[in-house]
């Protein structure tokens, strides 16, 4: 129909577009509680293959280490109504079909287009990483560009700008991913002043960079690894 308004290449709302959600995707609904004084981090996932759940495992478990109290978190078992109270949000999405949602995060997107309440979301700091292929066209990262803008829409903070990685070369969607979030790091650093420095990745994390880095013909990265600090988060019983 060429009257169907499009907002990065799938149908506005998305209540309308995706009403009908397979309950083999629905799961219950889990809320984190942050349980120390450290700065929280949630980052929430939206995913079809698994790597965008990778990236988001990743950055948590290197937050951890540079003293944030951090936790990756699908985004099917995410609460919507916890999130206006969230202080610090990073999401880490990638696009499914023709711009859509993944199946993960179906039932978020079609909460997210509500007809929420003006500044619903005010008090929210948050920031975007897409993932996708560039050949895709006015697709690419559709999911996550929808995302910014529809959080943004409701009051919160923007803290850092959209991200996007391209995964049409190799190699090249994880420098992106790594450029992106090295730079948010210090970002965050200015804020809440935690300490920057590359001791925040874990061993893992490390022999990935190196692996990236050489794999796009950029340098290879070198840092001490410190001690991992405890998650500082719990998790309360699942919502019926």
């Amino acid at each position: 129909d060429e009257d169907t308004e499009v907002v990065y290449g799938f149908p506005k709302p998305w209540s309308e577009d995706l009403a009908e959600v397979s309950t083999s995707y629905k799961r219950k609904r889990v809320t984190i509680e942050f349980s120390d004084d450290r700065p929280s981090l949630h980052i929430l996932f939206a995913t079809q293959t698994g790597t965008a759940e990778e990236f988001a495992k990743e950055m948590a478990e290197e937050g951890k280490n540079r003293g944030y109290s951090a936790v990756a978190q699908d985004l099917e078992e995410y609460d919507m109504e916890a999130l206006p109270r969230e202080k610090l949000v990073v999401f880490v999405a990638s696009t499914h079909g023709e711009g859509e949602p993944p199946d993960n995060a179906l039932e978020f997107a079609r909460w997210l287009d509500h007809d929420h309440s003006d500044g619903l979301l005010q008090g929210v700091k948050f920031a975007v990483f897409g993932l996708g292929r560039r050949q895709y066209g006015k697709n690419y990262c559709a999911f996550a560009r929808r995302l910014d803008t529809r959080m943004a829409a409701l009051g919160a903070e923007r803290i850092f700008r959209l991200g996007q990685g391209d995964d049409s070369i190799t190699g090249q969607q994880e420098a992106d991913w790594m450029e992106w979030k090295d730079t948010l790091w210090n970002t965050l650093a200015a804020q809440y002043h935690v300490e920057v420095d590359d001791g925040g990745r874990s061993e893992a994390e490390m022999r990935k960079a190196h692996f990236r880095f050489s794999q796009c013909g950029k340098r290879d990265e070198v840092a001490a690894v410190p001690d991992p600090h405890t998650a500082g988060t719990s998790i309360k019983k699942p919502l019926e």
